[in-house]
């Protein structure tokens, strides 16, 4: 759980660095704004598909985020 949260927040560090909003990401990485907002508030928990879809969105490499989330 602590991972998948430091995950969540190098995603939600990234969409910032993009200036991007959540609706912004939402449209790009094909997931309803409601599913991101509720990932950022710690609200729920993404699948690996959701991850892959952000991830890929704001042109990260899930793995290297993953390490990163596992070592930071």
């Amino acid at each position: 759980a602590q991972t998948t949260r430091k995950l969540v927040n190098l995603l939600t560090a990234r969409r910032r660095e993009f200036g991007w909003s959540q609706e912004r990401l939402s449209v790009e990485a094909k997931v309803s704004a409601s599913c991101i907002q509720h990932l950022e508030h710690e609200r729920s928990t993404p699948t690996l598909m959701t991850l892959l879809k952000l991830a890929r969105a704001l042109r990260l490499d899930l793995a290297d985020a993953l390490r990163e989330a596992q070592c930071g």
